[in-house]
């Protein structure tokens, strides 16, 4: 389970998107722990690019394939 979530001013790290947030607390609330990719405005991430039409952030990658959107 991959979440693709904003980053913050260090590439490595998530930024302050409040929906991202969000979707990460409810997850972990189910003791669910994604692996979390960040994701800059200005480029896409490779995998989240093969999701569909220019998918937004955060998205829920499942290992099955589907993928969710908030």
């Amino acid at each position: 389970m991959m979440l693709y979530v904003r980053c913050g001013k260090d590439p490595s790290t998530p930024g302050d998107c409040p929906f991202c947030h969000k979707v990460l607390m409810a997850l972990r609330l189910k003791n669910m722990s994604p692996t979390i990719v960040t994701v800059s405005i200005d480029e896409r991430a490779p995998g989240l690019s093969l999701m569909g039409q220019n998918p937004g952030v955060p998205t829920l990658a499942l290992s099955d394939g589907r993928a969710f959107t908030e």
